[in-house]
């Protein structure tokens, strides 16, 4: 069963209204640019739509879950200038929208609430072939931008991790070969980090994922690196780095095209739950990582075609019947037919049984 609110889905986030443990649904409608918001029922049945008008596409959406009825969406693309900040109402039907522009082109963003008052929006972007981190300071009534002094150059790859201070995650090429690297932000001199390096080739592949605190108790970073002849893994929890020359347990399997990458919004200490889905074979692929095991690798969990963006959904029924605990699986999906060439509809499949709709 399908539900078609959208021509042309694009980005998807789950939210919680009310602050009740019942997920809800945020999504970009590329085909008449609109940020759309459903709200479920007790049984995970949409129950109500919004549209928030958008200026342009956008690939990634942020969502502050802070106040019950009132929730916040930062909205943008990588590699493009522009966020859109909607803060809308559900009580009174308000909304506030800003548009923001960074000074260059945005690879990572990430939020951090302050309090009831203040959130700080840090975000990294390459300008003029040099890599910067900015804030922006998102008051009720105004809003202020700081620029921290350039970090790096020709940096490809870029993640923001808050913990008491912002930490920014980077891929940099230097002549023949690609380094990972970190650097501390702090109010003096930057920690810069090298944790890894590997040769330029003609096939390389690397792909980097972050989760952040404000979503995550742990937040971690996931680097995958494919060459011709070498496979890796990279974990990095707290100040640790784990590196395993393994992707899959095929050691055989040739390289495959990563896709959106997504950690569990509920991680306990020690334990990474990450997925990733492939978009040569069509698969969503899980790792879940623990510090006892020596031993960590992706493996294959869902077949899901042409997924453009995904999330799990987990729907607690407990109270309302002996059903218990529902886990879903909601993604983009991108089709032909006679709407739109690349037109996607939004699936919502109950995890192990059958169609929720």
């Amino acid at each position: 069963m399908k539900i078609v609110p959208a021509i042309d889905a694009g980005a998807l986030k789950k939210f919680d209204y009310e602050n009740d443990n019942l997920p809800d649904i945020s999504f970009v409608d590329e085909y008449d640019k609109y940020l759309k918001l459903f709200l479920l029922d007790n049984s995970g049945i949409p129950s109500s739509l919004y549209y928030l008008p958008l200026a342009e596409d956008h690939k990634e959406i942020i969502v502050d879950d802070f106040y019950k009825k009132i929730k916040t969406f930062y909205c943008y693309s990588e590699g493009a200038p522009l966020l859109e900040v909607f803060k809308y109402n559900f009580k009174t039907n308000k909304l506030n929208r800003k548009q923001l522009y960074a000074p260059g082109e945005i690879l990572d963003l990430n939020i951090q609430r302050v309090d009831s008052s203040l959130v700080n929006i840090f975000l990294v972007y390459n300008k003029q072939s040099k890599l910067y981190l900015g804030k922006f300071e998102n008051r009720e009534q105004s809003i202020t931008f700081k620029e921290y002094p350039f970090l790096d150059r020709n940096v490809s790859l870029a993640k923001i991790r808050i913990q008491n201070e912002p930490e920014v995650f980077y891929w940099e090429s230097e002549r023949d070969t690609f380094f990972f690297k970190m650097v501390d932000i702090e109010p003096g001199p930057n920690l810069y980090t090298s944790y890894f390096k590997i040769p330029k080739t003609e096939k390389l592949r690397i792909n980097l994922y972050g989760a952040n605190l404000y979503f995550n108790s742990y937040p971690s970073i996931v680097s995958i690196v494919q060459a011709e002849s070498e496979k890796y893994l990279l974990l990095l929890t707290g100040n640790r780095i784990r590196i395993s020359s393994k992707l899959f347990n095929d050691e055989q399997i040739d390289n495959k095209e990563f896709g959106r990458g997504i950690f569990s919004e509920i991680i306990l200490k020690g334990i990474i739950n990450f997925s990733v889905n492939t978009t040569d074979d069509d698969y969503i692929n899980t790792l879940i990582y623990s510090e006892k095991e020596k031993n960590y690798i992706l493996s294959k969990t869902i077949s899901a075609n042409d997924v453009s963006d995904y999330f799990f959904l987990r729907i607690d029924q407990k109270k309302k019947s002996a059903n218990g605990n529902r886990i879903f699986f909601i993604f983009t999906e991108n089709r032909n037919n006679n709407i739109n060439k690349n037109s996607t509809v939004i699936l919502f499949i109950k995890i192990g049984g059958k169609y929720f709709f």
